[in-house]
């Protein structure tokens, strides 16, 4: 019985452990996949170790049976079970970290010396460093693509009875310095494109937009204006996020103040200014069906 309660128990400390370092497609970063990994391994070596053949095909179905049942679900939610998906989503961290575990607790496997060690590590990183990023990007298009193209900031905050004119000359950004600045004066053409690291048609935009923006870097300035809504600002993390290159064009939106301010509601959205401060063009959300039209209409306001 105290076996019985004890694989309960590690059954659903890793659930928990594929939750916190694999279920946020967003922050789920290389590091963290790779330790989720190795913890998972370690996990399922120690029970083999602590009970080695007496763990009956029932012990091992219910050690890995919460674990399963969580991505059963996780899948269910995402409709990766029916419809229309991409097949590298299944190498997402969370359901090859519930395989590895898996065949660890059914195949009795232990590691017995530094050459098996080196092979298992050795393969989390051949993963981490291929399969990894392949899914992830797979996985963010399939939910921006099954659910919409935009995500709301506030919810609750009130819709304006007329649409007003969005400006950008009142408010104040934090850039990577850490200095305030106000667009007030403008040399070219504006383009803030706004993006949070929990929205996932904004992880798409920024991938499939930044190497168009850099080619009409000469004639048009182009910044990231990361909006925290109801969630606490990590200034560290904004300024790295690893997505955007350019470092330098990451703006923070100081108290929301320009997305509260001119009513905006969705992201990612993209917002162009010209030399005297007009909005010229406005467009919210994103999906990879609208990216030539989207393309073409900020060319044609340069």
């Amino acid at each position: 019985m105290q076996k019985i309660v004890t694989l309960i128990c590690l059954s659903l400390m890793v659930s928990g452990t594929l939750g916190i370092l694999f279920i946020d497609p967003v922050n789920t970063s290389d590091t963290n996949a790779f330790i989720g990994l190795l913890i998972l391994s370690v996990i399922g070596c120690a029970v083999n170790a602590e009970y080695g053949q007496s763990l009956t095909k029932g012990n091992k179905a219910l050690t890995i049976f919460f674990p399963g049942l969580y991505v059963l679900v996780f899948m269910i939610k995402l409709n990766l079970i029916k419809g229309k998906f991409y097949p590298v989503i299944l190498f997402h961290p969370l359901l090859v970290g519930f395989l590895v575990f898996a065949i660890i607790i059914y195949t009795s496997f232990k590691v017995k010396s530094y050459l098996q060690l080196g092979l298992l590590l050795s393969l989390f990183y051949l993963y981490i460093k291929g399969p990894y990023h392949y899914a992830m990007d797979a996985y963010n298009i399939h939910i921006t693509q099954r659910d919409r193209i935009s995500f709301r900031i506030e919810e609750e905050q009130p819709q304006a009875a007329e649409e007003a004119k969005i400006t950008v000359d009142n408010y104040k950004f934090l850039n990577w310095n850490r200095d305030t600045i106000i667009f007030d004066t403008l040399s070219r053409p504006l383009l803030l494109e706004t993006w949070a690291e929990w929205c996932g048609p904004c992880k798409v935009a920024i991938k499939e937009l930044q190497s168009s923006f850099d080619v009409m870097k000469p004639e048009l300035d182009h910044y990231y204006i990361y909006v925290p809504g109801r969630h606490k600002i990590r200034e560290d993390m904004v300024f790295e996020y690893d997505l955007i290159e350019d470092k330098e064009k990451i703006l923070i939106d100081i108290s929301s103040q320009f997305s509260k301010g001119n009513n905006l509601r969705d992201l990612p959205g993209f917002y162009m200014f010209d030399e005297n401060g007009e909005n010229v063009l406005k467009e919210n959300g994103y999906h990879n069906r609208i990216k030539d039209q989207l393309l073409s209409n900020i060319k044609s306001n340069i």
